[in-house]
């Protein structure tokens, strides 16, 4: 519960502080498919995700970040971060919290909140490469109830073309629900080639990625099924100026398959469209 009050203080501290110094706001809201939810296989009916980003020039080289999110098939989370940043490397920690993941009527669960722990580096060379890590984790807690506990995670390595932006990126999302008798566990992993080119002039940015996606939901006794996607995802991102950019993204599985079942296909669409904005409230 201690730890707890800390988080929160924390949280309340970076609220606070953006009445005093620069601001960018991020937000966007989400809709999509997954093949996976937490009782097993997703019906017609798409999920909703969203996000809303803060992020604050506390200082010399020093920013903070605090940020809310619905990740579809996964769950929310609250998190921030303190960075130290430079013109090569940005080192940045700070807590996580997954909230609701269990449902709003919290029967039979321990504790609405689970803390956590997250952590990032981000380095980068002059000639044009770059690399990144970054994890944010719950810590488990000893209970008699049901938990539920979220993980993700990604690394990647690019290099930054003039006029594009190039990198390979491994990343993972994962739900763990832990009950007194069972264990299911949900993760999504993609692997993929990432680029992004754009035009100075013009403020206009054009994703095109190519990824491998593997989805996992395993429940002992029950259901252990992988689903493999090939997914196409693109969009557009302009900045309309210093102060203001929106952006629109959408990714689609062109070909789906079942690693479980001698590669048979999964004739279903999954999917996730994105729009949102971003503000600089100086």
């Amino acid at each position: 519960m201690n730890y707890l009050k800390k988080i929160l203080g924390i949280l309340i501290f970076f609220v606070c502080t953006a009445i005093l110094f620069s601001l960018d706001v991020t937000t966007s809201i989400n809709v999509g498919r997954t093949p996976f939810n937490a009782t097993g296989l997703t019906g017609k009916m798409p999920d909703f995700g969203f996000k809303l980003i803060l992020n604050e020039n506390l200082g010399k080289n020093v920013n903070g970040k605090l940020a809310i999110e619905r990740h579809i098939g996964i769950g929310n989370v609250i998190w921030g971060r303190i960075a130290y940043t430079t013109e090569m490397i940005n080192i940045s920690i700070g807590p996580t919290l997954s909230v609701f993941n269990a449902g709003f009527d919290n029967k039979n669960v321990s504790s609405i909140f689970q803390p956590g722990l997250g952590t990032s580096l981000y380095f980068k060379l002059p000639i044009g490469f770059f690399t990144s890590l970054d994890t944010n984790f719950s810590i488990p807690v000893a209970a008699k109830t049901k938990n539920v506990y979220l993980q993700d995670g990604h690394f990647d390595l690019g290099w930054r073309f003039p006029n594009i932006i190039a990198s390979v990126k491994i990343s993972q999302k994962n739900k763990s629900i832990i009950e007194t008798s069972e264990e299911t566990h949900i993760s999504i992993t993609d692997i993929g080639f990432y680029t992004v080119s754009y035009s100075k002039p013009s403020g206009i940015r054009l994703p095109l990625n190519i990824v491998y996606r593997l989805n996992h939901f395993q429940k002992p006794g029950s259901m252990n099924e992988k689903i493999a996607n090939i997914v196409l995802e693109s969009g557009i991102n302009h900045a309309i100026s210093s102060d203001i950019e929106w952006f629109i993204n959408f990714e689609a599985s062109v070909f789906s398959f079942s690693l479980t079942k001698s590669g048979s296909t999964v004739n279903k669409l999954f999917f996730n469209a994105e729009a949102g904005i971003m503000l600089n409230l100086n």
